[in-house]
């Protein structure tokens, strides 16, 4: 216990929880890679907005900007992009993935290919990556 009481205090572990849930993100990403490898692509699309959708709730909270109880992926990605956390070409990439998830949830298809949610996957592997921090 001393030793992770100094560890934090030299900050050597920043946010416990921060980890913590970087870890379970991978794990929720990891699965949707392997539904999408196992050719359920419309399953892997959902599961990877889920995660995109709680890794910007957490963002948010981290850059404290003050939500709504019930905010969609949409209204999350504007309000972090307002506030400069990433600029407007990060948010068009999210915007993007939350159109993929919004079709595989409303049972439109057709409406992407594999590709995308290949893609998709792999943006917000990096994107979370990058700004849970």
């Amino acid at each position: 216990m001393r030793a992770v009481k100094e560890d934090i205090k030299g900050g050597y572990l920043t946010d416990l929880r921060t980890l913590i849930s970087a870890e379970v993100f991978t794990d929720f990403l990891k699965m949707a890679g392997h539904l999408y490898e196992a050719g359920y692509k419309d399953p892997a699309a959902s599961l990877a907005g889920a995660v995109l959708e709680d890794g910007l709730r957490k963002i948010a909270s981290v850059n404290e900007i003050k939500l709504k109880a019930r905010e969609d992926l949409s209204s999350l990605n504007r309000k972090v992009a307002d506030k400069n956390v990433y600029n407007r070409l990060v948010q068009k990439k999210v915007q993007v993935w939350t159109g993929v998830r919004n079709h595989a949830d409303h049972g439109e298809f057709g409406e992407y290919s594999s590709q995308n949610v290949a893609d998709m996957i792999r943006g917000i592997e990096k994107f979370l990556a990058d700004y849970l921090q």
